[in-house]
């Protein structure tokens, strides 16, 4: 009889797991922005409690604190658009030592390969018409993204400001799903979801302002130009855990060779980005980010993909603390410790 009482637990189980991420993929427009700023709201939840304790009305402190944040993230981006610009303006320069390079290549493969530079030329022009002829659906499909994400920008703050305004209401609510003699578990369950979502965003700010600089510094020492843009650039890719160190490394070391008279430059950027990466996954991320997530690495690479898959950037920036939050929740359930076992690192 326990037998049977368990496959009817794992049928409702994987049934519950199966619709789940259905809905996370069919209807992506309308839960991503939602569950998006569920994360941010909670890292707002210090700021607003802090003005609430002050004796602020609960609608006031939301705004402040949305409006703070809103005007702090445009003038990061102003800053960081400054450098895109300057990027842009010595774009002529660049595109010239651009084909320098590559009509020495190309007389490069003609004295090794015996192929004339015309030929080369010819095969290069035809592969870049096949290019251009399917440009039109990469142009309409650029746009239906661009549209997409200013739909998700436009709601993640208004959500935000209903999530936090309703907070307690939601709880509640969630707390009537069970037992009451299960309700301070299932609080403990919520403040520990709380907690690892904080920490884990609040370390990887910080981490990502400490590779900032140290890439900066590398990058200045070098004589790298673009040096704060570039180093920004690949620290806010960091975010991406494994694939971000290595796209944010490619832009630097491809500036190195374009704007360098020497390969060395290039070289000096992969050493430079290789130190940052060993310092930050073996010393910089354990300290500052600590414990909190405790995941290991097989978790870690299925969220990526998984999440990735589902829900594209969005995705893999919540693909970890999805996971950590995953784990939590099955180890706070007896017949889901065996989730929380696989996800662990323990």
């Amino acid at each position: 009889m326990k037998t049977y009482k368990r496959i009817d637990y794992s049928s409702k189980i994987l049934f519950i797991v199966v619709v789940v991420i259905l809905a996370l993929f069919f209807l992506k427009a309308l839960l991503a922005p939602v569950i998006f700023s569920g994360f941010i709201s909670v890292l707002l939840l210090p700021l607003c409690d802090k003005l609430e304790s002050w004796k602020v009305s609960r609608v006031l402190s939301i705004v402040l604190v949305l409006v703070t944040i809103t005007l702090t993230i445009l003038l990061l981006f102003y800053l960081f658009s400054a450098q895109i610009n300057s990027f842009l303006n010595d774009f002529p320069n660049i595109e010239s030592k651009i084909q320098k390079d590559f009509d020495n290549l190309l007389d490069t493969v003609s004295n090794w390969f015996g192929i004339s530079q015309s030929e080369q030329e010819n095969y290069l022009k035809k592969i870049s018409s096949n290019f251009m002829s399917s440009g039109g659906r990469y142009a309409t499909r650029a746009l239906g993204v661009t549209s997409d994400v200013i739909s998700f920008l436009g709601m993640v703050p208004i959500y935000c400001f209903l999530i936090l305004l309703y907070r307690d209401k939601f709880i509640k609510g969630f707390l009537q799903f069970f037992s009451e003699e299960k309700h301070d578990e299932i609080d403990t369950m919520l403040v520990e979801m709380k907690d690892t979502i904080q920490s884990y965003f609040f370390g990887l700010m910080k981490v990502v302002g400490i590779i900032a600089v140290l890439n900066t510094v590398g990058l200045l020492l070098l004589g790298i130009k673009y040096a704060v843009f570039l180093a920004l650039f690949s620290a806010l890719l960091t975010v991406l855990p494994y694939v971000g160190v290595v796209v944010g490394g490619l832009l630097p070391v491809m500036v190195a060779l374009v704007t360098k008279d020497s390969i060395w430059y290039a070289a000096g950027v992969v050493g430079i980005y290789w130190l940052v990466q060993f310092l930050e996954g073996n010393y910089i991320t354990p300290k500052v980010v600590g414990s909190e997530v405790k995941l290991n690495a097989m978790a870690v690479i299925f969220g990526l993909l998984a999440f990735g898959q589902l829900w594209g950037l969005i995705g893999l920036i919540l693909a970890v603390p999805s996971m950590a939050v995953i784990k939590l929740v099955c180890s706070h359930f007896d017949s889901l410790q065996g989730v929380a076992t696989i996800l662990g690192k323990e």
